[in-house]
């Protein structure tokens, strides 16, 4: 019976050790998927933030085009 006992604490040690590694592994893989998601994330807002900067830099531009040639109407 203790060589039983003995035997069933070992295999369990076992599979605890393994569980960990396992998790550690998860635990790990997540974090890089997670990380790319938020990179992910963080381009699309500095794509779009880049765009509307490229859009009013245009209305200015724009702007600027049709003042001076209504100067150079005047």
């Amino acid at each position: 019976l203790q060589e039983s006992i003995e035997s069933g604490r070992k295999d369990n040690e076992k599979r605890l050790k393994d569980l960990e590694k396992r998790g550690a592994k998860f635990r790990k893989e997540m974090s890089k998927r997670f990380d790319k998601i938020e990179a992910s994330d963080v381009v699309e807002d500095t794509k779009a933030q880049i765009e509307k900067i490229q859009d009013q830099v245009e209305d200015v531009v724009d702007n600027v085009k049709e003042k001076l040639n209504s100067i150079k109407a005047a």
